[in-house]
């Protein structure tokens, strides 16, 4: 499937055109936004994607005799770019096959550098611009790809630079509300960096072990929210950060004494781990072999797998053996009376 290609003007392709765009906007807006608010101005942007498709739809984009110099600034094509880019993100997230999500999001971002490159982005940045970098490089993660949207950033950080995004409001003429915050930002930061030195003491202490506990806490929560979301909804499996957030999780309570030996953190690994080989193993991820880059694991989250998969196992071996040295009795992890049920013998796709 196409966007924006030259046969847009009949009226049955502009129509699907028009609910494309709408449909997966709002599934940017419902699984992508909220977790990643990235856009200044949803509601605004919403308003300017309207604008776009009627323009489109009564050919202000396409007929000559009712050509609009507006679509041709610089402003509106970053805008373009933008519309392009939440469009991609919003396709990671529906229904269409593996392939589909790999393709269309690909074939839409490089739309979205046109766009941009039409604007002059690099000599000439806006903030339309810069947000549209930004849901691309947010594409690229969840699409396995983080080397290049770890590039990409770097990039986005210089342009908004070059706006002096990074400066004080209160030294431009900004509005007396940006200059209260900023003043209240310098205030807190001369209050409490002083104290930040005194919390460099002695760990033997009531609050070391409360931090101890705060953390196994959080460790737990962390592999519990994962497990029940997967239940509800396609977003864990689809968005890096929580991935990523998942499969540190994993590690660092595989190998901190003070839970690698956990039964309860245990089966909450054996169980994560085990949705991870399950989603990388369905039908529809398999299909990643005609698709060129486009694993739904980047490398690095491949290899991380891996090497928890083999640790864990090693814990749970231990911690068999111990019982059996202990002529105790271990009882499998919930829901799972064989090893091989939790750790199938496929390996991971590359």
């Amino acid at each position: 499937m196409g966007f924006f290609t030259r046969d847009f003007t009949t009226e049955g392709r502009g129509a699907e055109l028009i609910a494309n765009t709408y449909r997966y906007f709002h599934l940017y807006r419902a699984f992508v936004f909220p977790f990643n608010p990235i856009l200044a101005d949803i509601n605004d942007f919403e308003l300017e994607l309207r604008l776009y498709l009627k323009s489109l739809d009564t050919g202000e984009l396409s007929d000559p005799l009712k050509e609009s110099h507006r679509w041709t600034d610089d402003k509106y094509l970053g805008q373009i770019g933008l519309i392009l880019a939440t469009m991609a993100s919003g396709v990671q997230f529906s229904d269409v096959s593996y392939v589909s999500r790999a393709h269309i999001p690909r074939d839409l971002i490089r739309r979205a550098f046109q766009s941009l490159r039409l604007a002059n982005y690099l000599c000439h940045p806006t903030v339309q611009a810069i947000q549209a970098l930004l849901v691309i490089g947010n594409v690229l993660q969840n699409n396995g790809q983080s080397d290049a949207s770890s590039a990409l950033l770097g990039c986005t950080i210089r342009l908004g630079q070059a706006l002096r995004l990074d400066m004080d409001d209160s030294s431009s003429s900004s509005s007396s509300a940006s200059s209260s915050d900023s003043k209240t930002v310098k205030t807190t930061n001369r209050k409490t960096w002083p104290a930040l030195g005194k919390r460099c003491r002695d760990t033997n202490t009531s609050e070391y072990e409360r931090a101890r506990m705060r953390a196994k806490e959080s460790f737990t929560n962390a592999l519990q929210a994962f497990l029940e979301f997967h239940t509800l909804s396609i977003v864990p499996l689809r968005t890096w950060s929580t991935i990523h957030t998942t499969l540190s999780s994993i590690l660092l309570t595989s190998i901190w004494e003070e839970t690698k030996n956990d039964s309860i953190i245990l089966d909450l690994q054996k169980r994560t781990i085990h949705v991870f080989e399950s989603a990388g193993s369905s039908p529809g991820a398999a299909d990643n072999t005609t698709v060129d880059d486009s694993q739904w694991l980047s490398e690095p989250h491949i290899q991380l797998l891996k090497t928890v998969k083999n640790v864990v196992r090693q814990n749970a071996a231990r911690d068999l053996a111990s019982g059996d040295d202990q002529n105790e009795t271990v009882n499998p992890p919930t829901g799972s009376e064989d090893e091989s049920g939790i750790f199938p013998t496929t390996e991971i796709v590359e």
